[in-house]
């Protein structure tokens, strides 16, 4: 899975989750810049992309990304690493 399409399930999950399907998403998105965006929903949403993607996202790595593009970085880390195991 290239970068492109784990950014178009991203989207796709951001778009589910808090259930704005006209929302725009780039990799410079913020949590600030989705409505509904809050502790309970950005749990949902980081257990849905661990279960997609078959990864898991620590506390501490969810608490430190600053954006979209972040999160896709750290996640195709993860499922490169996977790959290899």
């Amino acid at each position: 899975m290239n970068e492109e399409e784990v950014f178009k399930q991203v989207i796709d999950s951001i778009r589910l989750i808090f259930g704005d399907y006209d929302v725009v998403i780039t990799k410079k998105t913020v949590a600030d810049e989705v409505n509904g965006w809050d502790s309970l929903y950005h749990s949902l949403f980081i257990l849905d992309l661990e279960k997609k993607f078959g990864i898991t996202i620590p506390l501490e790595v969810t608490c430190s990304l600053k954006n979209v593009g972040e999160l896709v970085e750290y996640m195709m880390r993860r499922i490169h690493e996977n790959s290899r195991s």
